[in-house]
């Protein structure tokens, strides 16, 4: 049996995923209600459920303030929403799923059984005690290292045989070393090289703009192009 709660203020999607849920998967049953932010945040700030289903327009504000406003999130995320604007946002809180109401039998199921590998992976790894994934990056300075927490680096940037790293303190450190050993240390952690010479780290990603290949704007508010060769594996990568 696993913990659910439904963040949704509309009675309506209330009662149609609660019965969703009881009548076609019975290991999500039991799911609880938040009907706003501040609520959603108080019960999750106290509870440990294993997924939560989470709308975008609440009364109170959006629903990814509910996972900003939480020191740590130990759940999965399926967002549910009648809106298609939010998917790079779902994409940059490393949302499960993406579910447009009305939510479907079909679709539901998919997405719990995503949610159900995901789970029995993460169980064989924690039997095979496999080591942590790495959370910082050091890289080599005239003084010795300097260590950087992977989620704070924005983008990579090649200067020929040197990478210019890019942090959201606005930190820019230039290594002797090429982007491209870099990119294979940082695969698995959300990054995408979206031309020959950048590296970018999709959980930053704030606007796409399309063009021939396009361009993205990042959370420093630069702006990267995505050559025409990398689009489509680009467009797959953020879930388009």
């Amino acid at each position: 049996m696993f913990q659910s709660v439904i963040v949704d203020d509309d009675p309506f999607s209330q009662e149609m995923m609660k019965d969703l849920l009881k009548k076609n998967f019975h290991n999500y049953s039991n799911s609880q209600i938040c009907k706003t932010v501040n609520e959603a945040v108080d019960m999750l700030s106290v509870q440990q459920p294993d997924l939560i289903f989470l709308d975008m327009e609440l009364p109170d504000g959006k629903g990814f303030d509910v996972l900003n406003r939480l020191p740590h999130i130990n759940f999965e995320v399926i967002v549910t929403t009648m809106h298609d604007e939010y998917m790079l946002g779902a994409i940059r809180h490393s949302a499960l799923d993406y579910l447009m109401k009305p939510v479907n039998k079909s679709e539901l199921k998919a997405a719990l059984e995503k949610f159900e590998r995901k789970i029995a992976e993460l169980k064989k790894d924690n039997r095979q005690t496999a080591p942590q994934r790495l959370s910082k990056l050091a890289l080599p300075t005239q003084d010795g290292m300097v260590f950087l927490n992977i989620h704070d680096i924005i983008r990579l940037e090649s200067e020929g045989a040197y990478t210019k790293f890019i942090t959201i303190q606005g930190d820019r450190y230039l290594t002797s070393k090429s982007i491209g050993n870099y990119e294979d240390q940082l695969s698995g952690h959300s990054f995408f090289r979206v031309h020959h010479g950048h590296l970018i780290n999709l959980n930053h990603i704030r606007k796409y703009v399309r063009g021939d290949g396009g361009y993205v704007i990042m959370s420093d508010n630069s702006s990267v192009d995505v050559s025409r060769r990398k689009k489509d594996d680009f467009m797959k990568a953020i879930g388009l």
